[in-house]
């Protein structure tokens, strides 16, 4: 009577678990993503620039001449400045 009894556990157990196994290996081999995508046109190049064509250098020399009030007086800068 035992020996009905540990069949009738192992039996389900054994085949549940192989369900279980098969039922992973079908979702793993399905699920698996495609190849990524060529992204080589997307790249950003750096590209070199003139001092004479760059604005920046413009900007700089801008603000080094820019007089900025010194004594604001309790003011804030910008309502000096206007």
């Amino acid at each position: 009577m035992k020996r009905w009894a540990w069949l009738l556990f192992a039996v389900p157990a054994v085949l549940g678990s192989i369900v279980f196994v098969l039922v992973l290996v079908v979702a793993l081999v399905v699920g698996r993503d495609g190849d990524p995508p060529d992204t080589a046109d997307l790249v950003v190049e750096q590209v070199q620039i003139a001092d004479a064509d760059n604005a920046y250098t413009h900007f700089l020399a801008a603000t080094a001449v820019l007089d900025w009030p010194k004594d604001l007086d309790g003011q804030s800068l910008l309502e000096s400045i206007l």
